[in-house]
């Protein structure tokens, strides 16, 4: 859930902060976080499922005492399909502006057509 969040915030929010306030001093610090902690983390993950090959309840369980790497691998389940399904809607609505903006295009009068004060 955490990459999921961090992930959301590297395309949406992280490029308007930078640009806003400066921030390379923070961008180094961000870098290093990135390759010391958050690769080897993934990579982990990805060491840990081709070892067990299986999924993540069964990779868990494996890793762990059975029933707490049970409750583990379910709950990181559960966690991706919640996020999964917010990310179905972002996805959604970046296809379908991009369409837009492709076959229609952005101008005054699709602007205001979509804006509920004016309905």
């Amino acid at each position: 859930m955490i990459g999921v969040s961090v992930g959301l915030g590297n395309v949406w929010r992280f490029p308007y902060m930078m640009g806003l306030y400066g921030g390379s001093a923070f961008l180094f610090i961000y870098l290093i976080f990135t390759f010391f902690l958050a690769i080897p983390t993934v990579m982990a993950e990805w060491a840990l499922g081709r070892a067990t090959r299986s999924g993540p309840i069964g990779a868990f369980s494996q890793a762990f005492n059975p029933v707490v790497g049970h409750i583990i691998g379910f709950a990181l389940l559960i966690t991706v399909t919640i996020a999964d399904s917010y990310y179905i809607v972002v996805i959604s609505n970046v296809i379908t502006t991009t369409g837009f903006s492709m076959f229609v295009g952005f101008d005054d009068s699709t602007i205001n057509s979509f804006n509920p004060k004016n309905s």
